[in-house]
């Protein structure tokens, strides 16, 4: 990456100073702002505690998730931040929250329940509904329950309750069109659940379905593999990563256009690693009913019957955010505000029995958070508008805490002029990092900020900015920068231990957030919110600003090596790559200097290169005959 320098510190002043004017004393009141209450020993501290077994993983909802809250109180206290009401925490239903569902539904005195009538859809809120019942043809469906008859296919549904959820239904019932009992015998169901799966030969039989890439058909699993590479992913385990299928361009852009609103959450059903954190969910239950269930309900939707439906997720009630407030110190700005935001739960144990500890997702954030208040409360520098620092709670089921907060909000959310987002900020190469952001002039200072702490910022958009808790702020057209080191193979694993961070790039990336988060509260004009473009690298979109990768140079490698090369997997039309006449399949074993024993070693010998350096490449590639062969491919680094 080319990095960003000249901020001088005159300028650092400039920003941070309650006037215009810029005086020696700001000068030297920034430079000891720059090197005080942020270390990485304490960033190490943090992570090794919110980390540490004891906290069971910090599965939201559970024991360890409200230690990790009440350890964030407590340092909120001791630093002097003032509450917000009348606790350091503000508590929220887990509604939205993932686990396996059920349904109850309430008709005349009568209660409808089990599999066999009534099933919860994927897509479907939780929480208990009072409404009357009315049929989809109705005239008025506004805080009613409405009943739907003659839709067939997930896709169908999905897309009809969304409609009807903004257009103000309290929750949707579809009648089934066909029967859901499996009546064959249990031979045959244990036959075909034992037998080898076989990828489709149409992406149409997965539609609205979540699977893993091996589902795909075969020559649509070379495109994913692409996509994930340009949103980052190269890193994740495949076996943890769960693809999405919607064929529909017009889904997609609605999908993307429904994302941090107000009826769509997002959660992972299945607990597993997915695109923004799972699928798409509603706020308002959606069912499907039986047949026979179906009928009972056309008549009492005939005569305007009220009904109450509970859907409930097992295991989850509630969990908390943890607030604290620095107040500003000018009075015109004072009721303004500046947020900067982690969550602190992480996905608790797994089916073995491991503790998930989530050093980096992201106990490293929280750390980030905590350290970020400490460095205002005891600054020279006082904010002129107010700072409320934020632990969200709950982010991994569903961006649940931030989104609660943003629907019921402390204070208005239209008085709040920034939002600085820390989700893991501590892996990979000490120089990167991404800067994810919904705002021109918040993107600008973060690549100052971060080149004057020893980063190559890269800076992103998109639908990175929907994978965490920046998503409901992007909703609501807040100025946004999300923090983010990149993914990493201990993503949501028993391996994301506290002894893997980089305790230094984190304590760096957190002054970046510093000085991001200062500068937006005293700054007399507001930071401007910039819509981002749809995409962001997650269908083939690059990110902002050159990126020293195999992308730049149109090459794309294989996921998995053998641990003595890379393998070519694919190689970009028109492109350097191209030119120097790299093929599918090619085996590199060093680039320059650098001997290349798989994927990780791709990227750090082509960041040592600059625009403009001969380029050499050693490949191993079998001939036609069969016979291998070595040879050494040149070009030059370009722009």
């Amino acid at each position: 990456m080319n990095p960003t320098t000249m901020l001088t510190l005159s300028l650092l002043a400039l920003a941070f100073a309650p006037q215009e004017a810029i005086s020696p004393r700001d000068v030297e009141a920034a430079h000891r702002l720059d090197n005080a209450a942020i270390s990485a020993a304490e960033m190490q501290a943090h992570v090794s505690f919110l980390a540490s077994d004891l906290l069971e993983g910090r599965s939201a909802g559970k024991r360890g998730s409200e230690i990790a809250a009440q350890y964030v109180a407590a340092q909120f206290e001791a630093m002097g931040l003032t509450r917000i009401g009348e606790s350091w925490t503000s508590e929220f239903d887990l509604h939205s929250a993932s686990g396996a569902a059920t349904a109850v539904i309430s008709l005349g005195g009568n209660r409808y329940e089990g599999a066999s009538l009534v099933q919860v859809q994927s897509n479907s809120g939780s929480g208990r509904v009072q409404a009357v019942l009315a049929s989809s043809g109705a005239d008025a469906l506004e805080g009613k329950a409405i009943l739907v008859g003659g839709v067939d296919g997930r896709r169908e549904m999905r897309k009809q309750a969304e409609d009807l959820a903004n257009a103000g239904a309290a929750a949707v019932l579809f009648v089934s069109e066909r029967p859901w009992i499996d009546l064959s015998s249990g031979s045959a169901r244990r036959e075909r659940s034992t037998s080898a799966p076989t990828p489709p030969e149409s992406l149409d039989e997965l539609d609205g379905e979540m699977g893993s890439i091996g589902d795909l058909p075969p020559e649509v699993q070379d495109q994913v593999m692409h996509q994930l590479e340009e949103m980052g992913l190269e890193d994740v385990a495949l076996e943890g990563v769960q693809i999405r299928v919607v064929t529909s361009t017009d889904m997609i852009e609605e999908d993307f256009d429904d994302i941090g609103g107000g009826n769509v959450v997002m959660g992972s059903p299945s607990g597993g690693f997915g695109f923004g954190g799972g699928s798409s969910r509603l706020s308002i239950p959606v069912l499907l009913v039986s047949r026979s269930l179906g009928d009972v309900l056309r008549e009492a939707a005939e005569q305007g019957e009220p009904v109450t439906l509970e859907v409930e997720r097992a295991g989850r009630a509630s969990s908390a955010n943890v607030l604290g407030l620095i107040p500003g110190t000018d009075p015109e700005l004072a009721d303004e505000y500046v947020v900067v935001g982690a969550h602190y739960d992480h996905v608790g144990i797994s089916r073995k029995g491991s503790v998930m500890n989530g050093a980096d997702d992201n106990a490293s954030g929280t750390a980030g958070v905590m350290e970020i208040a400490e460095a205002v409360a005891y600054g020279e520098i006082r904010p002129r508008r107010s700072i409320l620092f934020a632990a969200w709670g709950a982010e991994e089921v569903g961006l649940v805490g931030a989104r609660a907060f943003i629907e019921q909000p402390p204070i208005p959310h239209e008085r709040i002029v920034a939002y600085v987002n820390l989700d893991m900020i501590s892996r990979n190469d000490p120089a990167d990092l991404d800067l994810i952001c919904a705002s021109d002039t918040l993107a600008g200072w973060g690549k100052e900020a971060a080149a004057q702490h020893g980063f190559q910022p890269d800076v992103k958009g998109g639908m990175l900015l929907h994978m965490s808790d920046s998503s409901p702020f992007v909703g609501k057209k807040i100025p946004t920068i999300f923090l983010n080191t990149g993914m990493h193979s201990d993503l949501h694993g028993s391996g994301d231990d506290p002894e893997k961070i980089d305790a230094d790039k984190a304590a760096r990336a957190a002054h970046v957030a510093l000085d991001v988060a200062l500068r937006a509260a005293n700054t007399s004009e507001k930071p401007a919110f910039t819509q981002s473009q749809r995409g962001g690298g997650l269908f083939g979109g690059r990110s902002s600003g050159p990126s020293r990768s195999e992308r730049t140079i149109g090459l794309y490698v294989s996921l998995r090596s053998s641990g003595e090369w890379a393998e070519v997997r694919k190689v970009e039309e028109d492109s350097l790559a191209e030119r120097m006449g790299f093929s599918k399949k090619d085996r590199i074993v060093r680039i320059g200097e650098h001997s290349i024993t798989g994927r990780k070693d791709i990227r750090p010998a082509l960041s040592a290169l600059k625009v403009g350096d001969r380029l050499e490449v050693e490949i191993r590639r079998t001939a036609e005959s069969g016979e291998e062969q070595t040879l050494v491919l040149t070009g030059t680094i370009e722009e």
